[in-house]
């Protein structure tokens, strides 16, 4: 958790180039994936000003259906 964070953004990359965009009010974030795939998620917290913070390094995710 970032403090002060108001809610969170998570970009999701699937490994044929696409893209979904995901948000959260809170700390954590729950999401099914389609069948066996690998992503790469990045986070950005939302502040109260409106401003996000600098993103996270790009994180690999693994789940199987």
């Amino acid at each position: 958790p970032v403090p002060g964070a108001i809610a969170y953004s998570i970009a999701t990359v699937y490994p044929d180039g696409r893209t979904a965009p995901f948000s959260s009010p809170g700390p954590e974030l729950t999401f099914e994936g389609q069948g066996r795939e690998q992503i790469f998620w990045r986070v950005w917290a939302i502040l109260p000003d409106g401003k996000r913070s600098p993103g996270s390094k790009s994180r690999k995710l693994r789940y199987s259906g």
